[in-house]
């Protein structure tokens, strides 16, 4: 299947309008045109293993035998790679909350898909960029840019200009659009409509990137962080809900009603270790029954739990490095 001839197809895609849905009512929308988004990925990404600790502090730009721009001298400081401690590139599609799930806006709220990327050439990803059903309850993974990768990104991508490619072009019947959006400590550009040319290169360059850096990347396995909604009882017909792991009570986890219909940024908890490690292999079972045997969750989005006096829709994001107590990335929707 061929590429999309315009990002504005891509942005219609996961804008694509969601129905009215119940609690357990799975949202399809956004798949139904994913094959077409993802029609062509790069085949550069990372070299070497990385700590997948949230707060890990690896080593800068990879290059492993065969990289012959590892060792030569830069022509200019780069933009990317730049050696800091700081989130230097965002890339994301802002969710609109109120189309997702009451209470499950944990698992979006840093943008979906997702990609970002720090001064020392480390990048964390959602399986946003996959074409997957299950994408948003997949962890995020983390890896390192090899310098081919980190070089290609910067020959394309204005870092500190991103403003000079705001070129898309909006027009009335483009409201359902989703915003497509490149974010920098400096500069930003977002699209929601027909983009332009230097949108469509900067966006296509991350997203033919990201889809390979994620196949070498690796699971996050330090903190989860859980919002959870009750739910009356198991739905008749459907999976018998999944015994509650932990020691942690799953009360506590439960939003008010009224904080999850509105759905709103920031809501989680943050479950540290060693809960978070039976959270994770609780999430890794669900997604391998929901594979296993698709039909039996054809209407269930989200994961059900019971801890034998309450059943409950648990939803759930691995912590990521440079986030706030409240579990949001800077420069994400809504943040500086």
């Amino acid at each position: 299947m061929s590429a999309p001839n315009t990002t504005a197809q891509l942005g219609a895609c996961w804008g694509a309008p969601f129905v009215s849905v119940a609690l357990r009512q799975i949202l399809i929308a956004p798949w139904l045109c994913s094959a077409i988004v993802l029609g062509s990925c790069g085949t550069t990404g990372c070299s070497g293993k990385v700590d997948t600790a949230a707060n890990f502090d690896a080593g800068g730009r990879g290059g492993g035998p065969g990289d012959s721009s590892a060792g030569a001298p830069a022509t200019s400081p780069p933009a990317i790679c730049n050696g800091s401690s700081a989130v230097v590139l965002r890339a994301y599609i802002e969710p609109d909350l109120s189309r997702e799930l009451p209470g499950s806006s944990v698992r979006v709220e840093n943008g979906f898909p997702s990609i970002v990327i720090d001064g020392k050439c480390k990048y964390w990803l959602n399986g946003g960029w996959l074409e997957d059903s299950l994408a948003r309850d997949l962890g995020w993974r983390a890896g390192v840019l090899s310098a081919q990768v980190a070089a290609t990104l910067e020959s394309v991508i204005d870092v500190d200009h991103l403003s000079d490619s705001n070129d898309c072009t909006y027009s009335a019947g483009m409201s359902d659009y989703s915003i497509m959006t490149i974010r920098s400590l400096k500069s930003s550009a977002s699209c929601r409509g027909t983009a332009g040319s230097k949108f469509s290169a900067d966006w296509k360059v991350l997203q033919d990137s990201a889809v390979t850096l994620w196949e070498q990347a690796i699971p996050l396995d330090q903190g989860i962080h859980v919002a959870a909604v009750s739910a009356s009882s198991a739905a008749p017909g459907g999976p018998v809900p999944y015994a509650w792991p932990t020691g942690i009570d799953l009360g506590s986890l439960i939003l008010d009603p009224q904080q999850a219909s509105l759905n709103s940024t920031g809501l989680s908890q943050l479950v540290e270790l060693p809960d978070a490690t039976q959270l994770r292999q609780l999430r890794d079972q669900y997604l391998g029954d929901v594979k296993a045997e698709p039909g039996a969750y054809v209407n269930w989005d989200g994961l059900e739990v019971t801890d034998g006096t309450r059943v409950a829709v648990v939803f759930m994001r691995d912590a990521l490095p440079y986030e706030d107590p409240k579990g949001l990335l800077p420069l994400s929707p809504g943040q500086p």
